[in-house]
Parts: structure tokens; sequence; C-alpha cells
């Protein structure tokens, strides 16, 4: 089933019927093309037998269409909710499709109003989006990003103790390559000439480098590159400008390749801090890449295997709180605890989110962080890691921990001036993660952040 179409039929309460009829339109909708028929007679012919090929592909018994553009009916028995399908189609062409002008046609003045009430009013006990509140305007998703991360070159004095001496590259390139390889020929001082400035030359290739900005370090670029060429002036005593354009053309990339190793030594990646970037009605959550292999899918229900490292191997499925129906695991940890999630009263939803879901950086900002769980109850959303015990205290994980929980800090600034739910950021030693506890029986025994 279609993550999208999962997740509306979780939030809406879809009654079997009603989860059909969404799943079809999701398949109907992957066919046509969504798109204005054409105004010539001929094209449009042509469009509405295409479009029609399409809907007989998964529908066959499909005859014709009553308009001059594709047009559906569903037969739907009164009070199993026609009004609750009607909102979950327009949320997932939204969601899926991007489509956002509907229109809705009413029979008459008493179902026309009904239905403003019925698509406008939160506080109406039938509100139609009253499970999928991201899909209006209240309350707001947020997207919480460290803004401004900095990759910058520092400046520095360029070392020429070594490599500026074009005669003694010139016999280390030959020593090498005669000790590495019989195919060796000799490049240096047999590659063309240049009428180019050194100075130009050696800019020229370093800002092939892909992380080398002219813009951006063009003042260090010249001051690096002019005490290169000033080293080699001073071990070629007399050199004349045209020879020494000819032999920086020789060993151009041996020299910029020397140069650029330097400047990596002094590459700074300055972190910026979290802004609220974006507030959306919602924020898109990214389809999943996941590949069921040849030894198939298992129900979360069943025993972790008896060889825990074979719980990477297969493709878990059955969940129904969760946004995606089925994930893949790293270990028998995470396995359990998405079953305490899925099975715990006190857990309303959760998802393992999917790379590029969150932006939050540690390391300087070098690094991406991925979190484990999101969680949410009825009075919070837990951000959750679980880690084995003795890797709790890490370095690297209490960075990551960091991070984390300055975005959470982030979020739930905003979060409670909008009538939102607090973040909280938890580590989850492998020791608390049994079968047989709660949710709330976990996080009373972990340090809320």
């Amino acid at each position: 089933m279609d993550s999208q179409v999962n997740y509306i039929r979780q939030r809406l309460s879809l009654r079997k019927p009603l989860a059909k009829a969404l799943e079809l339109t999701a398949r109907l909708a992957d066919k046509l093309s969504l798109q204005k028929p054409p105004t010539d007679p001929d094209m449009l012919e042509m469009f509405i037998t295409a479009e029609l090929a399409k809907v007989k592909s998964i529908v066959p018994t499909v005859k014709g269409f009553d308009r001059d553009f594709p047009s559906l009916a569903f037969s739907i028995a009164t009070g199993i909710g026609k009004t609750r399908l009607m909102g979950a189609i327009i949320a997932y062409l939204y969601l899926k499709k991007g489509i956002k002008h509907f229109f809705i046609l009413a029979p008459n003045l008493t179902l026309y109003e009904k239905l403003i009430k019925d698509f406008g009013d939160e506080s109406y006990s039938k509100y139609v989006f009253k499970g999928i509140s991201e899909f209006v305007a209240s309350p707001p998703r947020i997207v919480v990003e460290q803004q401004n991360v900095k990759a910058i070159f520092e400046d520095f004095d360029l070392d020429t103790s070594n490599g500026y001496n074009l005669d003694e590259l010139h016999r280390e390139i030959i020593r090498q390559g005669l000790h590495d390889s019989t195919d060796f020929e000799v490049i240096a001082g047999k590659s063309g000439s240049s009428r180019r400035p050194a100075v130009e030359q050696l800019i020229a290739s370093l800002i092939d480098f892909d992380d080398v900005d002219y813009d951006e370090v063009s003042d260090l670029l010249y001051k690096l590159v002019g005490q290169a060429v000033d080293a080699i002036r001073s071990n070629a005593p007399g050199i004349s400008d045209d020879d020494l354009n000819e032999r920086v053309h020789a060993f151009k990339q041996s020299l910029s390749d020397n140069i650029y190793k330097q400047m990596k030594e002094h590459y700074r990646i300055i972190p910026g801090e979290f802004k609220i970037n974006k507030v959306l009605p919602f924020s898109k959550i990214p389809d999943q890449p996941i590949v069921v292999n040849n030894r198939g899918s298992l129900d979360f229900h069943e025993p972790v295997p008896a060889q825990k490292s074979a719980v990477v191997k297969f493709v878990y499925v059955g969940f129904k709180k969760s946004y995606y129906t089925k994930y893949r695991f790293d270990s028998s940890t995470e396995l359990d605890f998405a079953f305490i999630l899925e099975t715990n009263n006190e857990v309303l939803k959760w998802i393992r989110p999917v790379p590029n879901q969150f932006n939050i950086y540690w390391s300087s900002g070098a690094k991406k962080y991925e979190p484990d769980f999101i969680v949410e109850t009825s009075d919070a959303i837990y951000m959750c890691e679980t880690k084995a015990e003795k890797d709790v205290n890490d370095s690297d994980v209490q960075a990551k921990a960091e991070a984390a929980r300055e975005f959470c800090r982030r979020a739930t600034e905003f979060t409670v001036q909008n009538d939102g739910k607090p973040w909280h950021y938890i580590i989850i030693p492998h020791t608390l993660v049994d079968r047989t506890y709660s949710f709330n029986y976990i996080i009373s025994q972990v340090n809320l952040r």
C-alpha cells in the first residue's frame, strides 16, 4: 500500500470500503496525467482515449467517462462516510500530487452549509480533517534547520620547504615513475608550452577543486600562489619570466596538489544556529527507500530471529501506528523498540525517519545526524536514539545528542506558542528495551532533556 494512503487511512480511521476506495484513487492518480484536457477536438479525443485506457488497465469494467475529461464516481452505502472519503482523497492529492485547488459541488443550500462546517470548522464534532490537522493551516508543522553552515579556508603561510625546487621535483617524479610503473612517461618538461603567467596557471588549477570557491578565497589563493612562485624563483636564481611560466606549466598539477593539500589542513566548518526556517501547513515526509530481498518479510509480532544478527536481513511488516508500514532494522534492539511503540496504548503514532527527514548537524556542522525514532504521545513528541549501554557515553553519541537537544529546544519554542506539543530527546540503552516494558516506563528511566 502507498505510504501516503496508509498514513491517511490511519489518521482518519477509514473503514475498509473507504480505505479500498482511497487506495484505488491513488492507483488511478499514478496512472492518469492529471492535466487539463486539450481544447482541439482531435487532440481531445486522443487524450480521452488514452486516459480511458489507463483507467481500464486498473478497472476493466469502466466503459467511458461521462464528461470530456476523466471523471469517476464511487458507489458507497449511505452513512459509511462519503464526506470522510472526500477529505481523504483531497488530502492524498494534495500531499502526493501537489494539487491545491478542489471544487466540491453541493446539490442544495443545506448540504452546502454542512460541507462548509465539515471542511472548515475545526471545532465541529464531524470536522473531516480532525485526524490530520497537518493538512490545514492550524496547527502548523514546523521545519527547523541549521542555517548558515559555512566552510572556510583559514589564512596561513605556505610551507615551501619541500616541493618547490623544480629540478628536485623533476627528478623525484622520474624516480617514483620508474619505481612504480614500467609504462611511466616523463611529463615534466615535455608538456607543451604556456604563455600564461605562472600565478594565473596555478590559480586556474586550484579553482578546479570542488571546494575551492574563487569568490570566497581569492585573497588567500593569490597569497599562497605568490609564495609558491617566490619559492620557485629562489630555488632557480636568475630564471626569466618565460622560463618560469614554462616550468610552472610543466609542474602545475604537482604544485597545485601541494598547495591544496596544505589548504585542506586549514579547512574549517563554522556551524550555524538552528533557526525556524519555514512554517508550513504540512512538512512532507519523504518516500521510503526500502528493498525486499529474497528472504522476504516477517510480521513484527513474530519473535526475534534466534540468531540476532539475522534481524537486518528481513523486512518487517504489519505496522499500523507508523507512517510507513514496513521497515528494516539495524539491530534486534530497534526491532523490539518498534514492537513496544506499536503495541503500547500510550503511543499515538511513531516513525523511523528516512535519511534527510531532519537537518541536524554535529561535529562542527560537518556531519548529519539521523535519529532512530520519533514518537508521539498525548502530551509530547520524543526523538529517540537506542544504543548499546556501553556506547551511551561515547563522545560521538553525546555530540549527536547535543545537536538533537538543540533541535528539540528550538522546535519546542515554536510548538508551545502554537498549541503544539513539546519535543524531548532521549537516549535509550538497550537494557531498557524489553517487549514487556511500556513506553512510559522506559522514558521514566532515562534522562529527559
